[in-house]
């Protein structure tokens, strides 16, 4: 009788284990990505597929409606070809906001990371030598607005927006978060610079503010 009333009270925690270890797992890449078939026919794995880069950008067209702003989304693969690219009437048909949402893709892609990082590491905090060889630079556009697409720790594609200023980030996060899931930690915002001038040498770290007597 004791052994059965163990093995009985061992089922609940052994249940909520197995529940537990459901909920941690990676998302499902295979969901998101060319699969099968035409993978086969591509001889390319790990690419975003077209149903998800449209659903991505429909959730930023969907975002841009609700502000009455108008919006263009420019999704492309890890090899750089595009996959997605959808413009909205109105402002958003200047050549000039397709083009910046295509840099800002590339941007994100050539670095493996946000282009906010890389504002925030210029324009952001003031440094506009820094910003200067960024935008020297090819495939390096150092504004908010271009995102990795993430699942599970692989980039399957990039996505880049324009045409609502501050908003074209969230935008993209909200997209990801709807159709792909949780997403790593976004890159701060930070507070608008109140000067601008030369940065320290790279390599070297700024010298710091006078204190103010």
């Amino acid at each position: 009788m004791q052994t059965r009333l163990s093995c009985k009270f061992l089922v609940l925690p052994i249940a909520a284990l197995l529940a537990l270890a459901g909920e941690g797992a990676g998302q499902n890449i295979d969901k998101f990505t060319v699969t099968g078939e035409m993978a086969k026919k591509a001889m390319v794995r790990g690419e975003i597929n077209v149903a998800t880069a449209e659903k991505l950008s429909q959730v930023c067209v969907d975002f841009a409606r609700q502000r009455k702003l108008e919006v263009a989304n420019v999704i492309l693969a890890p090899s750089g070809e595009t996959v997605y690219a959808y413009r909205m009437d109105g402002n958003a048909q200047s050549p000039f906001i397709m083009e910046t949402a295509m840099l800002r893709a590339k941007t994100a892609l050539a670095r493996h990371q946000s282009t906010r990082a890389l504002y925030n590491a210029a324009e952001g905090n003031g440094d506009l030598s820094r910003e200067i060889r960024y935008f020297a630079t090819p495939n390096t556009y150092a504004v908010p607005g271009g995102v990795p697409i993430i699942v599970d720790d692989q980039i399957i594609g990039v996505m880049g927006t324009s045409g609502m200023g501050e908003p074209d980030e969230d935008c993209i996060y909200e997209a990801l978060t709807k159709v792909i899931g949780a997403q790593p930690k976004r890159v701060p915002k930070l507070p608008r610079p109140k000067q601008f001038g030369p940065g320290a040498p790279q390599g070297e770290q700024p010298t710091p503010a006078p204190v103010q007597r």
